[in-house]
């Protein structure tokens, strides 16, 4: 019993592996080019008495890989991260669960990955386990990764 047991155990441990990476807790790098200036606000850059116009977030969207890199200028309007999910892990199971309730946030295209059968953007992007976030820019560079999250409030959050 007791040489079956130690095995069998073996075996179990990578299922477990939906636990936090505590390299992608790291806060964010700096994105290339930025300074510690914040920018002028759009009332800022006006002419006084002038009325802005701020135009509204775009809706919240789930989408594919092969949707978002067919056409990824069609989600520049709005924060893009790349949600590398399992099918077996139970935190992608309760983040799924919660975009299933409510929905993606306004301002934030979600694109999902098969974290087991994509193992080439987990190289690109540093993925080390799944329920993991990575947020590109414009042309898919990696801006921030990060693990934990179960909400679509929460990633939006993190994504800002």
């Amino acid at each position: 019993m007791r040489r079956l047991l130690v095995p069998s155990l073996l075996l179990a441990l990578p299922l477990t592996a939906c636990a936090t990476d505590p390299v992608a807790e790291d806060a964010p790098a700096p994105a290339a080019g930025s300074s510690s200036a914040p920018a002028p606000s759009a009332s800022q850059s006006v002419e006084a008495g002038a009325e802005v116009e701020e135009s509204p977030e775009p809706d919240g969207r789930l989408v594919s890989y092969a949707e978002w890199e067919a056409d990824p200028a069609a989600y520049a309007d709005s924060d893009v991260v790349l949600y590398f999910a399992a099918s077996w892990c139970h935190n992608c199971q309760d983040t799924d669960a919660s975009l299933d309730a409510d929905g993606v946030p306004a301002g934030l295209t979600l694109v999902k990955i098969d974290y087991d059968e994509r193992t080439d953007l987990r190289q690109e992007y540093g993925v080390t386990v799944q329920h993991t976030f990575v947020k590109v820019d414009e042309s898919g560079a990696r801006q921030d990764i990060w693990t934990g999250t179960t909400t679509g409030a929460e990633i939006a959050s993190r994504a800002a």
